[in-house]
């Protein structure tokens, strides 16, 4: 049986043809194509605005290629809309990943997804067949790693299409957790020189990862903006990298690092 043929197998099982012939999921799909088309306008780039106690998930995926890994996709999509909905769910936009600089999980898109909250978050993970759903994102997608952060204060990110973007995924090293945020501290000192600025840390987050179940949450997110693409060589050539490299080495035990561009609002599915 071709993954098409399952999926929609799975699909008709866990909604019912009568839901689908209802057209609910295609008037879902058809508000958020509207939705993304609109904002693709908008040449202000992408914004987050959230607020305390919301539920941010930074998604990275990378797709499969090829008719089944799109017909996947589209079935996942017509399925999990409606219930997003629900779920007090908004999809904020997504950069592309142009670069993997470090790190061996590939990803070829960093995606914003927020919920009005954890309860409504978890409500929808509650309900029957989603975690079915989630099992089958393997059809459409070869990997899909999900950082979740429970916001503790208002944030406000905007990524301008003209300028460049890093993201660093950080797993620190329990013999000398604050090494790393030591090398943070030490190279911002430059920033000013090499044109870019810190956006933001986050911690304490939470990992799911379509790579394996046992997967251990990095300490710290980290977000940087750059006014342009030699930014990062003029950084990793200044004295206050080569003076705060050391804690960088000790500081981390795993590290994964992306050169990003391209702020879009295009559908994550």
């Amino acid at each position: 049986m071709t993954p098409r043929n399952t999926l929609r197998n799975f699909t008709l099982a866990l909604l019912g043809a009568s839901l689908l012939a209802a057209g609910l999921p295609q008037q879902s799909e058809a508000r958020w194509g509207a939705k993304a088309q609109s904002a693709q306008q908008d040449q202000a780039g992408l914004k987050l605005d959230l607020k305390q106690g919301q539920v941010l998930d930074i998604v990275m995926p990378k797709r499969r290629l090829g008719r089944e890994g799109r017909e996947a996709r589209k079935i996942f999509r017509k399925v999990a809309l409606p219930r997003l909905e629900n779920a007090a769910y908004d999809f904020a936009g997504r950069l592309s990943v142009e670069e993997t600089i470090m790190g061996d999980a590939r990803a070829s898109a960093v995606e914003f997804h927020s919920y009005d909250g954890a309860g409504r978050k978890r409500q929808l993970e509650r309900t029957r067949g989603w975690a079915e759903l989630q099992a089958f994102r393997s059809e459409g997608w070869k990997r899909q790693d999900v950082f979740t952060v429970e916001l503790d204060q208002d944030l406000s990110l905007t990524f301008d299409p003209a300028k460049h973007y890093t993201l660093a995924i950080a797993w620190t090293n329990p013999a000398n957790p604050e090494d790393y945020d030591r090398y943070l501290d030490g190279v911002e000192s430059a920033f000013a020189d090499v044109g870019a600025r810190f956006m933001h840390r986050f911690r304490d987050i939470g990992y799911d990862s379509s790579a394996g179940k046992d997967v251990v949450p990095p300490a710290q997110i980290v977000f940087v903006e750059w006014e342009d693409e030699e930014g990062l060589g003029k950084l990793l050539g200044s004295e206050a990298y080569k003076a705060h490299s050391s804690n960088f080495r000790s500081g981390v035990s795993d590290f994964r690092f992306y050169r990003l561009s391209s702020p879009t609002t295009r559908l994550p599915f």
